[in-house]
């Protein structure tokens, strides 16, 4: 059946809402529990907070149909809105009136990986020429319409430790040319491809792009950093791949480049996971294999180290570490995107989804 209701009884949790109906690929529908164990410590615990009666979560696969949707004040609330519908919202008098829209940072950052064990990507000066061929200002502008703010490093930019002193890697075609002739990168052949002999084999530096067949903005990227990596003499294929051949051929480091994101957590950093060696293993998150004893150290002394101080040094010298080596191309933190009916009181938040409808004041309506 398509629709499930009174199935609550097998969904249970300590929470203070109850699964109350489920209608495939339309809605989930939440009530507030009666005689439940928080209420009365609200003002203790805010967490614990149960505003709303009733919350209905509306499943709108179609952004478009979204947009409508909430144009005509069938939902209440709405995330992940794309860059220029947002914007486009903002000059709309008529949503502005009843509606107020939200741009809190986000803890996520955009990023290309780069296999760090492939001949011709293990040079640090190589990797550093391919961060100058990425426009990152033009992707901000044209694709996120300035929704977002540029990162230098692995942690998210309002981070107490964020390396603010680490000068943003510019467009720079001219430079990454320079860069790759001091790594033993030249056009021998004069094919505007520049190459260079790897074991024996005089090898054009040719790079397969990985993106995701299901993100526009990955492959307009992509698109962006083939046109002004000729400028350098570097060759970029585009491979799209669906997500899930891309994660697995990331995890097996079969691959090249890739385009991926982040996701973070408002509390402190454990590098561990995405930074150490011995994370680069089919299981490991460091996917570009990383793998620099300093690095590892570094980690370690974060792990262990209690006092804060002392901390945030070794925060700021893993990030100048991780920017001279390269092993990524940072690129930018979107912000997010958010709508909420007016009838409601609520603040946006960095924690994801942005919003915590649990908190929103107004008992008339349930929020949607």
């Amino acid at each position: 059946s398509p629709e499930v209701s009174r199935e609550a009884k097998h969904i249970i949790g300590a929470g203070p809402y109850q699964f109350e109906q489920w209608t495939t690929g339309q809605r989930i529908r939440l009530t507030r529990k009666e005689n439940w164990w928080g209420a009365g410590l609200e003002d203790e615990f805010p967490l614990l907070q149960a505003e709303p009666d009733e919350i209905v979560f509306h499943i709108i696969p179609d952004q478009t149909a979204s947009l409508a949707a909430l144009k005509d004040e069938q939902i209440d609330v709405m995330a992940q809105i794309d860059a220029k519908s947002f914007v486009d919202l903002k000059d709309n008098e008529m949503v502005t009136s009843r509606y107020n829209l939200y741009s809190p940072a986000s803890y996520i950052y955009y990023y290309v990986g780069m296999n760090n064990k492939n001949p011709k990507l293990a040079d640090k000066r190589v990797r550093r020429a391919l961060a100058h061929l990425v426009d990152v200002e033009e992707l901000i502008g044209e694709y996120f319409y300035d929704l977002a703010q540029r990162t230098v490093g692995p942690f998210h930019p309002t981070k107490p430790y964020y390396h603010d002193g680490l000068k943003p890697i510019d467009f720079n075609p001219d430079k990454a040319r320079m860069l790759l002739a001091e790594a033993g990168w030249e056009d021998t052949d004069g094919d505007g491809i520049v190459d260079k002999e790897i074991d024996g084999i005089q090898t054009p530096m040719e790079l397969e792009f990985m993106v995701s067949n299901a993100s526009d903005f990955s492959k307009k990227q992509a698109l962006l950093l083939q046109n002004s990596a000729r400028q350098a003499g570097v060759k970029i294929n585009i491979q799209p791949e669906d997500f899930t051949v891309l994660i697995d051929r990331t995890r097996a480091r079969n691959y090249e480049m890739y385009n991926s994101a982040w996701a973070q957590d408002p509390v402190l950093d454990d590098p561990k996971q995405l930074w150490h060696s011995e994370s680069d293993t089919p299981s490991g998150t460091n996917r570009v294999s990383f793998v620099n004893a300093e690095a590892d150290r570094l980690i370690e002394e974060i792990r262990a180290t209690l006092d804060e101080e002392r901390r945030e040094q070794l925060y700021l010298q893993f990030q100048e570490l991780i920017y001279e080596e390269q092993p990524y191309i940072f690129l930018f933190s979107p912000m997010q995107r958010i709508a909420i009916s007016q009838k409601f009181e609520t603040e946006p938040s960095v924690r994801r989804p942005g919003f915590f409808v649990n908190t929103f004041a107004n008992r008339d309506a349930a929020p949607q």
